[in-house]
């Protein structure tokens, strides 16, 4: 029995299928430009980068190239970064705390100038506790990730999906 899935999968691989979201209709590659940021937090754009390239791979069919040589662009902004109070001991330590990060963003056709999706917004809150070091950097990173992977699906489920033949394995 494994040796059939295994010999489906490699059929599958064989005869064009790839897994993932697909860009819309006429467009073969994604760019990803690094985001504006309106917020307060300096150079949390190049984390939200690192993010949403991750984000994208692991979601979408279509291959990541240069902002510049992408058929279709990512592009957006982050417009919130801060923190919220948290809770506190019957000492006034703070125990737990938390944070939220807004971005917005939309697809770009850089060869006829014009906007094919968008802009969606996406916003996540994150709460942590302070009692382990580095929660606040793996609170941030988990707030990042979860907002790459809403801006990447509200956009790529907004298009009109590129039609692909159906697959048939049995070839």
């Amino acid at each position: 029995m494994k040796s059939w899935g295994a010999l489906l999968l490699c059929l599958a691989g064989a005869c064009g299928y790839r897994a993932g979201l697909p860009l819309a209709t006429g467009y073969e590659s994604l760019g990803i430009e690094i985001f504006g940021n309106d917020s307060p937090e300096r150079d949390l754009e190049r984390e939200l980068h690192v993010a949403l390239t991750r984000a994208a791979r692991d979601r979408v069919a279509a291959p990541l190239v240069a902002p510049g040589e992408a058929g279709l662009v990512m592009r957006g902004k982050l417009l919130e970064y801060r923190y919220r109070p948290g809770i506190r001991s019957k000492e006034n330590v703070q125990l737990e705390t938390g944070l939220t990060i807004r971005a917005e963003a939309y697809l770009w056709d850089p060869g006829r100038e014009e906007r094919v999706a968008g802009p969606v917004r996406a916003d996540v809150q994150v709460g942590y506790a302070l009692d382990e070091p580095g929660a606040n950097a793996r609170g941030r990173a988990r707030a990042l990730t979860n907002l790459s992977e809403r801006l990447v699906l509200q956009l790529l489920t907004s298009v009109e999906p590129a039609t692909h033949p159906p697959t048939d394995l049995r070839r």
